[in-house]
């Protein structure tokens, strides 16, 4: 994206069975922290956040939709400053147990509004798993097992931007936002996020994958088919960059 000025350096990752191998030791070593079951553990994302903040020792963190924790957990167990935020009472039963156990910060706060924090008051925003879950209506559907159009992904991609920007815009220049997602492959294309739509980045769009051989598929008992995870770094180069997503979440707006 450009605006006059470089704001953003966006990179999209997909989960490959090369690097789970690269990083054998790293997947193990995750595997090991108890605060991780069967279900919360992702065999590509986690370690793939996990390598990238390690990059960046003793960095303020702000988990966004840190659900159970145990991202937020890992990190502050790694000399990082964590602050975790979530909206979902559900989640809260379990936040209230590891606030106690770990002073782990947490805050009830909505993603798509962090009126909470101030422009560039964390290294680092990390978005594990939760654009999937934008807007609110998404649980409602998942819980019921009825699934999205593509008319209706789309019409969600602004509130998607939205979380995104808001993302952007807590992170300092020269810091660093970490989305993870997932695409289904065996859905028609226009059920997927467009992250080509969304963020520019052309090879993540289904209908366009490459090195099928390569990828990491997994299977989810909540849809039917394989899934890839992906995942999208943005490196905040200028203090407006949150302003560019806005602004091209108003063209798709208007566009639909």
């Amino acid at each position: 994206m450009k605006d006059g000025s470089v704001q953003m350096t966006i990179t999209g990752h997909l989960a490959k069975r090369s690097w789970i191998e690269e990083h054998e030791e790293l997947v193990e070593y995750l595997r090991n922290f108890s605060i991780f079951d069967e279900i919360g553990f992702k065999l590509w994302e986690h370690p793939f956040v996990f390598k990238e903040v390690m990059k960046r020792p003793h960095s303020r963190i702000l988990d966004i939709g840190m659900g159970h924790g145990s991202i937020s957990w890992v990190f502050s167990r790694h000399g990082h400053q964590v602050v975790g935020v979530d909206q979902y009472e559900s989640c809260w039963e379990k936040l209230r147990e590891i606030q106690a156990e770990t002073g782990l910060k947490c805050v009830n706060g909505d993603a798509r509004n962090l009126e909470m924090f101030q422009d560039a008051e964390f290294d680092i925003a990390l978005l594990v798993s939760v654009i999937e879950h934008i807007p609110s209506n998404t649980i409602w559907c998942e819980q019921r097992h009825v699934w999205k159009t593509g008319r209706m992904l789309r019409e969600e991609m602004p509130e998607k931007m939205q979380v995104i920007s808001e993302a952007v815009r807590v992170v300092r220049p020269g810091g660093l936002v970490i989305i993870t997602s997932d695409i289904y492959p065996d859905y028609p294309p226009d059920m997927n996020i467009s992250w080509r739509d969304m963020l520019g980045i052309e090879e993540m769009d289904r209908d366009i994958l490459h090195d099928w051989p390569d990828l990491c598929f997994s299977g989810s008992s909540s849809h039917k088919g394989r899934v890839v995870s992906v995942g999208i770094m943005i490196e905040k180069n200028g203090d407006n960059a949150h302003q560019q997503i806005l602004r091209r979440a108003r063209d798709l707006k208007y566009a639909g």
